[in-house]
């Protein structure tokens, strides 16, 4: 009696296969629901961060332009400070959008 035909599939795999036992439809919606939860939470501190960012931004380029533009009576340093502040706010600004525009393409 000769042996039956053996199929050598070592090397045609790649990756990893692994068996692990079915999810109940009640874990995997809660999976689910976690994840998706985590997504929102993860999203939502982005927003926020960002809102705080911008708005702590426009606060300083609005007081050094008043401060370095529109106080007639500051002092020549404290002008040269809001002037340089609202250089970096303004140049800043421009490079994020540039970047921005020149990431999309």
């Amino acid at each position: 009696m000769s042996p039956p035909n053996l199929w050598d599939i070592a090397g045609s795999l790649k990756g990893q296969v692994s068996v692990t036992p079915e999810e109940h439809p009640d874990e995997r919606a809660l999976r689910i629901a976690t994840a998706h939860r985590q997504s929102v939470i993860e999203d939502w501190k982005g927003i926020v961060v960002f809102a705080v960012l911008l708005l702590s931004i426009l606060l300083i380029g609005m007081l050094a332009a008043y401060v370095g533009i529109f106080q007639r009576d500051a002092q020549p340093d404290t002008k040269k400070w809001a002037q340089t502040v609202l250089t970096i706010v303004l140049s800043g600004s421009v490079s994020f959008v540039v970047g921005r525009k020149t990431a999309g393409k």
